[in-house]
């Protein structure tokens, strides 16, 4: 949530500090979920009074996370893949073995459709694109909301 958001919150005394594992820390919760604070966060002006904040609620196993090898072309004047590659520093007696993988975070319940990617991966415009994405998941099933509201 924005930080303008927060400080409404924290206000009507809505925000609990809990404290961490040991004692130290305070965490910020609201009805039980996590706070994160973020003021890049979309706002835009509001049709009849103030500023419109946009906050996001996640649910548990909103995102999955993948991992995947490069893929097993060789190396042009190397030892190896572009997966996985054996290099050597000869002065230093060091052989080095060095493994390429790619780390994927999506978000479950939807669905990337666009067949017009510019490059070998989507650039963060094609991302932002709503309609390059479909929802796979019912509604309710789907673990991401955005709410929008004036504070």
């Amino acid at each position: 949530m924005h930080s303008a958001t927060e400080a409404a919150l924290r206000k009507l005394d809505l925000i609990d500090f809990v404290p961490d594992s040991e004692g130290k820390a305070q965490i910020r919760t609201f009805q039980g979920r996590r706070v994160v604070v973020d003021d890049n966060l979309p706002t835009r002006a509001g049709t009849t009074d103030g500023v419109v904040y946009t906050t996001f609620l996640f649910g548990p196993g909103a995102f999955a996370k993948g991992a995947a090898p490069l893929d097993s072309a060789p190396l042009q004047g190397g030892f190896g893949t572009e997966g996985v590659e054996l290099a050597r520093v000869p002065l230093d007696s060091d052989s080095v073995l060095i493994n390429r993988r790619r780390y994927i975070l999506h978000p479950r319940g939807v669905k990337f459709t666009s067949t017009s990617v510019a490059g070998d991966t989507p650039t963060n415009a094609e991302l932002e694109t709503g309609t390059n994405w479909v929802r796979v998941f019912e509604n309710k099933n789907v673990r991401i909301v955005a709410i929008e509201h004036n504070n």
